[in-house]
């Protein structure tokens, strides 16, 4: 909402005659989801058409017969279908698409942290003049989101999630996946600048896979698709922002948005997904065509399919994820194949619904 209130006002600024619409992916009935409610306030407000893609009736690997084709290497995106349908409709109308992508990462950091660096340094004066700053302009305590920390706390001593029992033991040992799995999952240590936090989370591979999925040469679909909050002059700025009380909850974003978006969504707090929409489809969907598709030969230098569980739904949603990456490799070999000799797709007389299980919100103009 951010990045739409300001293309539009700079718009409105240049008197330029433009079609500035947004777009965002909803669930209707799956799960709880208030996404396109918040977006039609904003919508309303801004001068925006609103237009939501209800993600109720998809499935998981919903045309992947066509779409695995698409991608030069493996993806793991069961529900890639729910993008492209987003971006092809947004093609219909525009050629540049804007996303939200980057705000949380750049404007993440620990409170904790930063409150025992300024203890243990014997900056105390800065510690109270920090923090009561930021009492004073929140006006609640609600913002430091105590009982999320408390039990983020609380789980560091378990155990880290073990290495996939399905990985092929021979590729496994030759790539000593054991020690690096285990140590991909250990606490990195804190770099250099006054928020370590932001910098890993900008660091991480997600997101060059990310923004390949949406470039137009894999999607193959007319959207260039921009992610203001990464552009690097921007990155900068915010990577040198105090961590209190300019970045805990996003307040940087939320002062820069005042009489600028409405209330009830500038204040909005930080909301997660109500429900993992994955587990729901797992319990609903009953034909799984996916689970279905022989093991292609190629798979079997990377995975062991007979160990490869079988997924109900009651399962922690990264172990979900986890599970359904098998899948998506055989999927991806399958599809690659089936393009060659134009096999009969196992999926094409399903139909079934799922959820994008990360989300994705976008701004076109």
């Amino acid at each position: 909402t951010a990045v739409a209130a300001a293309a539009s006002g700079l718009l409105h600024e240049q008197a330029a005659s433009f079609d500035l619409r947004s777009y965002t992916i909803v669930s209707e009935r799956l799960i709880p989801d208030e996404e396109g409610r918040y977006a039609a306030i904003a919508g309303q407000a801004l001068g925006i058409p609103a237009h939501h893609l209800a993600t109720d009736e998809y499935d998981l690997y919903r045309r992947w017969e066509q779409l695995g084709q698409r991608f030069p290497e493996p993806v793991h995106e069961p529900f890639a279908a729910i993008l492209y349908d987003q971006l092809e409709g947004m093609a219909t109308r525009h050629h540049v698409a804007l996303t939200g992508f980057g705000g949380d990462p750049a404007l993440s950091t620990s409170v904790t942290a930063y409150a025992s660096f300024l203890l243990r340094t014997g900056q105390f004066r800065r510690f109270l003049a920090d923090f009561f700053r930021f009492f004073a302009s929140q006006g609640r305590f609600s913002r430091l989101y105590l009982s999320t920390r408390m039990r983020v706390w609380l789980q560091r001593g378990q155990s880290p999630a073990p290495l996939p029992s399905w990985l092929n033991p021979e590729l496994s040992a030759r790539l000593d996946l054991p020690n690096r799995w285990a140590n991909a999952r250990q606490p990195l240590a804190p770099s250099q600048g006054i928020r370590p936090t932001a910098y890993q989370a900008l660091q991480a591979p997600d997101w060059p896979a990310l923004f390949e999925l949406h470039d137009p040469g894999v999607s193959r679909i007319g959207v260039e698709c921009r992610h203001p909050f990464f552009d690097v002059r921007l990155i900068h700025f915010l990577l040198r922002v105090p961590p209190v009380p300019w970045c805990t909850d996003k307040e940087l974003v939320r002062q820069a948005m005042r009489g600028s978006l409405p209330e009830p969504v500038r204040l909005r707090r930080k909301t997660p997904m109500a429900a993992d929409p994955t587990a729901a489809f797992l319990r609903r969907t009953q034909d799984r065509w996916w689970e279905k598709v022989p093991p292609e030969p190629a798979l079997a230098n990377y995975v062991d399919w007979a160990r490869v569980p079988r997924l109900s739904g009651a399962e922690e949603p990264g172990t979900i994820w986890l599970n359904l990456a098998p899948h998506s490799l055989n999927l991806w070999l399958w599809s690659l194949r089936s393009s060659k000799d134009s096999s009969p797709s196992p999926g094409t007389a399903v139909q079934g619904a799922t959820a994008h299980a990360g989300g994705a919100d976008g701004l076109n103009g």
